[in-house]
């Protein structure tokens, strides 16, 4: 993403690492998360040029708000008075292929990045155990204990065992807490998971909890995993709420573990700077983690904001106790590993010693039905042109984004014919585009790249703009991107879509 908006393109992809809501024109804006190379050295300048560090992003951050490294490159400069710079490299290993965490990795052993950041759980499949832990299953199930985690002494333990793989790692951010996502329906007794193939990253332990439950743990790469859930391949994944695409179930009671995300140095590039500056990286990476746990949102109200995207469900306490029995030889597994088993005992005494938040209450018209639009077919082509729009501040805030959402001012462009669309200017197997219905006053868009139908109640203008009000639910991104304005009629289709 980044890569190709540093080479000059005008291309963004909005909403979630794991689904891009749709790829549009963009006017860019110098605050762009990761800075692009100026082609030049980073000491271009004289000795008073900062140190520039190049942070390499894994795709599998998920659950870690977005904003958080871009607030920890913001704290190195703030912290170093200006003398060193971080830039960040969002997707350094692409999205083709499901273990980018793993490539990222070894992207910064070779020296390719100083920096790198990825999932704790990438790590075990290369060897490191100490971050294990954090994914026994059913163990950290809400913020408070995942937090009081986070302010002990077992991040600095755990980081440690990281020198074995030839990095540095001086931090470890808090994620968002990890629960059952179904595509097909919800997940919330034992018999739901038997057969269901589930998305995970590469991770024993996920396998392993996952085979536990009696599903089909699935690798799947990010550019792929739309076309694998409209084939039936995956039937449900493992993700926070934040990243939950819309019309999924989410099991809010039942929490497989919580994401944490490891920021490391190559050894010998950590080795060049001096004392001051691996202290800056230090606490920058504090500070980046207190920042994560001051500002995400309770689990309960992310529950609720979850509603208008998609169905909430919640567990009896018998079935998650089935849960956790039938994951139990996991978690012992683990318990008798030199290795986790201290590092689990702590964790354990932690939790014990933190009052656990409240399972969150869902609303009852969280969990209804699923329903699209009923009524007679009519002929879509009285429809059919070439629309655009851009998106504005209050058309974002009056969709329930925030007055700093990345995607206002975007620009898209749509074509409308024969009853298919296309969105944006990709082509291709990535191509945004698919085939659409006019029920009666309603629009219903087919997206198979990301596994999604929208509806939307349409208006039509005389003079062919089109006004669209979302019907709920619908990822809160498709909704900004797709209705925060009216669609102008700018002329005839002239794209084929194939």
């Amino acid at each position: 993403m980044v890569a190709a908006m540093c080479a000059g393109g005008a291309l963004r992809s909005f909403g979630s690492m794991r689904k891009p809501v749709v790829t549009l024109l963009l006017v860019m804006s110098a605050g762009i998360l990761a800075a692009c190379p100026s082609g030049g050295s980073d000491k271009a300048g004289g000795s008073n040029a900062p140190v520039v560090l190049h942070l390499a992003m894994s795709d599998g951050l998920g659950g870690v708000p977005m904003e958080s490294p871009k607030f920890f490159a913001q704290e190195v400069g703030r912290l170093s008075h200006g003398s060193m710079r971080v830039d960040v490299k969002l997707l350094a290993a692409g999205s083709a292929r499901p273990d980018t965490e793993q490539q990222v990795a070894k992207m910064v052993q070779r020296g390719d990045y100083e920096l790198g950041a990825i999932g704790a759980r990438g790590w075990d499949v290369l060897g490191v155990k100490s971050f294990q832990a954090l994914q026994a299953p059913f163990l950290l199930t809400d913020q408070s204990s995942l937090y009081a985690v986070f302010e002990s002494d077992l991040p600095a333990r755990m980081l440690e065992e990281l020198r074995s793989q030839h990095v540095v790692g001086f931090g470890l951010l808090p994620g968002a807490l990890r629960h059952p996502v179904g595509h097909r329906g919800p997940l919330t007794r034992l018999a739901d998971f038997r057969g269901t193939k589930i998305r995970v990253s590469p991770s024993r332990v996920s396998e392993a909890v996952m085979r536990a439950l009696g599903a089909v743990p699935v690798h799947s790469s990010g550019d792929s995993i739309g076309a694998l859930i409209t084939r039936h391949q995956i039937d449900a994944e493992e993700l926070p709420f934040a990243l939950a695409p819309g019309r999924a179930w989410v099991t809010a009671n039942v929490t497989f573990f919580a994401k944490a995300v490891t920021l490391f140095a190559n050894e010998a590039a950590f080795g060049r700077l001096t004392d001051e500056q691996r202290d800056v990286l230090r606490r920058a990476a504090a500070s980046a983690a207190r920042h994560i746990m001051q500002t995400q949102l309770p689990e309960a109200e992310q529950a609720v904001k979850y509603c208008n995207a998609g169905r909430v469900v919640s567990a009896t306490d018998a079935d998650v106790a089935a849960m956790e029995r039938a994951t139990r030889a996991v978690y012992q597994r683990m318990r008798r590993d030199p290795e986790i088993g201290p590092i689990l005992t702590a964790i354990e005494d932690i939790k014990a010693d933190t009052a656990p938040d409240a399972p969150p209450v869902v609303p009852d018209e969280c969990s209804r039905p699923l329903e699209l639009v009923h009524g007679t077919e009519r002929d879509p082509a009285f429809l059919d042109g070439t629309y655009r729009w851009r998106v504005t501040r209050a058309g974002a805030i009056k969709r329930g984004a925030g007055p700093d959402s990345d995607d206002i001012g975007a620009i898209a462009t749509i074509t409308l014919r024969d009853g298919r669309w296309h969105l944006g200017p990709s082509s291709g197997p990535e191509a945004d585009t698919g085939t659409f219905k006019v029920i009666e006053h309603y629009l219903v868009f087919d997206w198979p790249r990301v596994a999604s139908v929208l509806a939307f109640r349409f208006e039509r203008l005389r003079d062919g703009t089109l006004l669209l009000d979302p019907v709920l639910p619908m990822d809160q991104g498709d909704q900004v991107v797709w209705s925060a304005e009216p669609w102008t009629r700018v002329g005839p289709p002239v794209r084929e879509i194939p």
